[in-house]
Protein backbone atom coordinates (compact mmCIF):
# COMPACT_ATOMS: atom_id res chain seq x y z
CA UNK A 1 0.00 0.00 0.00
CA UNK A 2 1.16 3.30 -0.98
CA UNK A 3 -0.03 6.85 0.72
CA UNK A 4 0.67 10.11 -1.40
CA UNK A 5 0.14 13.58 0.18
CA UNK A 6 0.31 16.48 -0.54
CA UNK A 7 3.89 18.41 -0.46
CA UNK A 8 4.74 20.36 2.80
CA UNK A 9 3.52 23.87 2.94
CA UNK A 10 0.60 23.87 0.44
CA UNK A 11 -2.81 24.78 2.16
CA UNK A 12 -5.59 22.36 0.77
CA UNK A 13 -9.30 21.85 1.39
CA UNK A 14 -8.91 17.69 1.14
CA UNK A 15 -6.33 15.14 0.56
CA UNK A 16 -6.32 12.38 -2.59
CA UNK A 17 -5.48 9.40 -1.48
CA UNK A 18 -3.27 6.40 -4.00
CA UNK A 19 -3.90 2.82 -3.06
CA UNK A 20 -2.01 0.41 -5.29
CA UNK A 21 -3.20 -2.90 -4.28
CA UNK A 22 -0.98 -5.74 -5.79
CA UNK A 23 -1.33 -9.06 -6.41
CA UNK A 24 1.56 -10.81 -7.42
CA UNK A 25 -0.15 -14.07 -8.04
CA UNK A 26 2.81 -16.27 -7.06
CA UNK A 27 0.62 -18.10 -4.47
CA UNK A 28 -1.91 -17.31 -2.53
CA UNK A 29 0.25 -17.01 0.84
CA UNK A 30 2.30 -14.56 -0.89
CA UNK A 31 0.64 -11.91 -1.51
CA UNK A 32 -0.85 -9.57 0.60
CA UNK A 33 -4.28 -9.06 -1.26
CA UNK A 34 -5.47 -11.64 -3.64
CA UNK A 35 -8.01 -11.18 -6.71
CA UNK A 36 -7.97 -14.03 -8.24
CA UNK A 37 -6.21 -15.84 -11.54
CA UNK A 38 -7.54 -15.12 -14.71
CA UNK A 39 -10.75 -16.83 -15.19
CA UNK A 40 -11.64 -16.71 -11.22
CA UNK A 41 -11.85 -20.77 -11.24
CA UNK A 42 -9.43 -21.03 -8.45
CA UNK A 43 -10.30 -17.72 -6.67
CA UNK A 44 -11.23 -18.09 -3.05
CA UNK A 45 -14.07 -16.52 -1.61
CA UNK A 46 -12.05 -13.82 0.54
CA UNK A 47 -10.05 -12.70 -2.45
CA UNK A 48 -13.36 -12.40 -4.08
CA UNK A 49 -15.12 -10.79 -0.84
CA UNK A 50 -12.09 -8.04 -0.97
CA UNK A 51 -12.90 -7.01 -4.37
CA UNK A 52 -16.08 -6.71 -3.83
CA UNK A 53 -15.35 -4.53 -0.83
CA UNK A 54 -13.25 -2.31 -2.59
CA UNK A 55 -15.56 -1.61 -5.12
CA UNK A 56 -18.17 -0.99 -2.99
CA UNK A 57 -15.60 1.50 -1.88
CA UNK A 58 -14.93 3.14 -4.51
CA UNK A 59 -18.78 3.58 -5.23
CA UNK A 60 -19.48 5.28 -1.92
CA UNK A 61 -16.82 7.76 -1.61
CA UNK A 62 -16.91 8.90 -5.79
CA UNK A 63 -13.22 7.37 -6.47
CA UNK A 64 -11.53 5.94 -9.15
CA UNK A 65 -10.44 2.25 -9.81
CA UNK A 66 -8.19 0.71 -12.70
CA UNK A 67 -6.03 -2.56 -13.01
CA UNK A 68 -2.87 -2.56 -15.10
CA UNK A 69 -1.01 -5.87 -15.95
CA UNK A 70 2.17 -6.43 -15.69
CA UNK A 71 4.37 -7.19 -18.95
CA UNK A 72 4.59 -10.88 -18.07
CA UNK A 73 0.95 -11.14 -17.27
CA UNK A 74 1.32 -12.82 -14.50
CA UNK A 75 -0.16 -10.70 -12.11
CA UNK A 76 -1.69 -7.09 -11.95
CA UNK A 77 -1.74 -3.66 -9.47
CA UNK A 78 -5.42 -2.52 -8.63
CA UNK A 79 -4.90 1.30 -8.42
CA UNK A 80 -7.79 3.21 -6.19
CA UNK A 81 -7.92 6.90 -5.54
CA UNK A 82 -9.60 8.34 -2.67
CA UNK A 83 -10.23 11.98 -1.78
CA UNK A 84 -10.95 12.73 2.01
CA UNK A 85 -11.92 15.90 2.98
CA UNK A 86 -9.66 17.54 6.00
CA UNK A 87 -11.60 19.17 8.85
CA UNK A 88 -10.11 22.51 9.97
CA UNK A 89 -9.14 22.53 13.93
CA UNK A 90 -11.03 25.09 16.36
CA UNK A 91 -8.62 27.74 17.40
CA UNK A 92 -8.20 28.81 20.70
CA UNK A 93 -7.27 31.87 21.92
CA UNK A 94 -3.72 32.99 23.03
CA UNK A 95 -5.58 34.09 26.63
CA UNK A 96 -7.27 30.51 27.28
CA UNK A 97 -4.17 28.18 25.99
CA UNK A 98 -2.54 27.69 29.17
CA UNK A 99 -6.07 26.11 30.60
CA UNK A 100 -8.01 25.05 27.76
CA UNK A 101 -6.47 22.53 24.99
CA UNK A 102 -8.83 21.66 21.75
CA UNK A 103 -7.20 20.11 19.44
CA UNK A 104 -9.94 17.32 18.51
CA UNK A 105 -13.78 16.69 18.80
CA UNK A 106 -13.55 16.46 22.77
CA UNK A 107 -11.52 19.52 24.33
CA UNK A 108 -9.61 19.19 27.48
CA UNK A 109 -9.61 21.07 30.20
CA UNK A 110 -6.58 20.61 32.25
CA UNK A 111 -7.38 20.38 35.70
CA UNK A 112 -10.17 22.94 35.50
CA UNK A 113 -11.77 22.91 39.16
CA UNK A 114 -15.12 22.26 38.93
CA UNK A 115 -17.68 22.05 41.93
CA UNK A 116 -20.77 19.40 40.60
CA UNK A 117 -23.98 19.57 42.42
CA UNK A 118 -26.66 16.74 41.48
CA UNK A 119 -28.87 15.35 43.91
CA UNK A 120 -29.29 12.16 42.18
CA UNK A 121 -26.64 9.48 42.82
CA UNK A 122 -26.44 7.66 39.36
CA UNK A 123 -26.34 10.69 37.59
CA UNK A 124 -23.92 12.66 39.52
CA UNK A 125 -21.94 9.72 39.25
CA UNK A 126 -21.67 9.73 35.82
CA UNK A 127 -21.31 13.64 34.91
CA UNK A 128 -18.16 13.38 37.89
CA UNK A 129 -16.63 10.52 35.64
CA UNK A 130 -17.70 12.28 32.43
CA UNK A 131 -16.18 15.95 33.88
CA UNK A 132 -12.81 13.47 34.45
CA UNK A 133 -12.97 12.42 31.07
CA UNK A 134 -13.11 16.08 30.17
CA UNK A 135 -9.77 16.72 32.00
CA UNK A 136 -11.13 18.52 34.84
CA UNK A 137 -10.74 17.87 38.79
CA UNK A 138 -14.37 17.63 40.35
CA UNK A 139 -15.86 18.21 43.68
CA UNK A 140 -19.71 16.38 44.07
CA UNK A 141 -21.86 17.13 46.38
CA UNK A 142 -25.78 16.45 46.70
CA UNK A 143 -26.98 19.31 47.86
CA UNK A 144 -27.73 22.94 47.81
CA UNK A 145 -26.60 23.70 50.76
CA UNK A 146 -23.56 21.56 50.62
CA UNK A 147 -23.06 23.35 47.30
CA UNK A 148 -23.13 27.06 48.40
CA UNK A 149 -21.20 26.03 51.34
CA UNK A 150 -18.26 24.09 49.07
CA UNK A 151 -18.30 27.33 47.06
CA UNK A 152 -17.68 29.91 50.24
CA UNK A 153 -15.02 27.49 51.54
CA UNK A 154 -13.32 26.58 48.51
CA UNK A 155 -12.44 29.80 46.23
CA UNK A 156 -10.52 28.06 43.67
CA UNK A 157 -13.40 26.57 41.44
CA UNK A 158 -13.16 27.86 38.24
CA UNK A 159 -17.26 26.76 37.05
CA UNK A 160 -19.98 25.05 38.78
CA UNK A 161 -22.02 22.36 37.03
CA UNK A 162 -25.50 22.65 38.93
CA UNK A 163 -28.57 20.27 38.17
CA UNK A 164 -31.80 22.80 38.61
CA UNK A 165 -34.08 20.01 39.91
CA UNK A 166 -31.88 19.63 43.77
CA UNK A 167 -33.50 17.65 46.00
CA UNK A 168 -35.36 20.96 48.67
CA UNK A 169 -33.72 23.25 47.46
CA UNK A 170 -34.61 25.27 43.67
CA UNK A 171 -31.19 25.00 41.59
CA UNK A 172 -31.49 28.73 40.26
CA UNK A 173 -31.51 29.79 44.02
CA UNK A 174 -28.48 28.07 44.16
CA UNK A 175 -26.86 29.88 40.99
CA UNK A 176 -28.31 33.22 42.48
CA UNK A 177 -26.72 32.44 45.96
CA UNK A 178 -22.89 31.28 44.20
CA UNK A 179 -23.31 34.39 42.01
CA UNK A 180 -23.02 36.70 45.22
CA UNK A 181 -19.70 35.84 45.71
CA UNK A 182 -18.59 37.31 42.48
CA UNK A 183 -16.37 40.52 42.17
CA UNK A 184 -15.22 43.84 40.20
CA UNK A 185 -12.60 41.12 38.76
CA UNK A 186 -13.85 37.91 38.82
CA UNK A 187 -17.49 36.16 38.14
CA UNK A 188 -18.41 33.11 39.04
CA UNK A 189 -19.34 30.53 36.04
CA UNK A 190 -22.38 28.40 36.29
CA UNK A 191 -23.98 25.65 33.94
CA UNK A 192 -26.78 24.09 34.51
CA UNK A 193 -28.29 20.63 33.77
CA UNK A 194 -31.83 20.35 33.09
CA UNK A 195 -34.39 17.55 32.23
CA UNK A 196 -36.05 19.66 29.53
CA UNK A 197 -35.13 22.58 28.17
CA UNK A 198 -37.88 25.33 27.38
CA UNK A 199 -38.25 29.12 26.80
CA UNK A 200 -39.17 29.48 30.61
CA UNK A 201 -36.15 27.22 31.66
CA UNK A 202 -33.77 29.36 29.58
CA UNK A 203 -35.38 32.92 30.69
CA UNK A 204 -34.73 31.63 34.67
CA UNK A 205 -31.05 30.40 34.05
CA UNK A 206 -30.32 33.90 32.44
CA UNK A 207 -31.90 35.76 35.08
CA UNK A 208 -29.89 33.83 37.45
CA UNK A 209 -26.57 34.35 35.84
CA UNK A 210 -25.99 30.83 34.23
CA UNK A 211 -23.85 30.98 31.36
CA UNK A 212 -25.00 27.26 29.81
CA UNK A 213 -27.42 24.93 30.01
CA UNK A 214 -26.98 21.10 29.10
CA UNK A 215 -29.84 18.87 28.77
CA UNK A 216 -29.88 16.14 30.84
CA UNK A 217 -29.12 13.10 30.54
CA UNK A 218 -25.66 14.49 29.49
CA UNK A 219 -23.15 13.31 27.07
CA UNK A 220 -19.04 13.67 27.36
CA UNK A 221 -19.95 15.78 23.85
CA UNK A 222 -22.72 18.30 24.72
CA UNK A 223 -20.58 18.26 28.31
CA UNK A 224 -17.46 19.45 26.53
CA UNK A 225 -19.04 21.74 23.98
CA UNK A 226 -21.23 23.70 26.18
CA UNK A 227 -18.27 24.03 28.75
CA UNK A 228 -15.75 25.17 26.48
CA UNK A 229 -18.35 27.72 24.64
CA UNK A 230 -18.60 29.35 28.29
CA UNK A 231 -15.08 29.51 29.22
CA UNK A 232 -14.21 30.77 25.94
CA UNK A 233 -17.03 33.75 25.96
CA UNK A 234 -16.51 34.46 29.54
Amino acid sequence: MVVGTAPCGVSVSSVWILLLLSSLLLSPSAASVDFGHCGCDDADDGALSSTYNILQCQKMMNGNIWSVSDSKSVGETIMLVLQFQLQPLTAVSSAASSDLSRSSAIPNFNGLRVLLADSDDTNRAVTHRLLEKLGCRVLSVASGVQCTSSFAAEPSFQLVVLDLALQRTDGLEVARAIRKFSSNSWLPLIVALAARIDDKVRDGCQRSGISGLIQKPATLAALGDELYRVLQNS
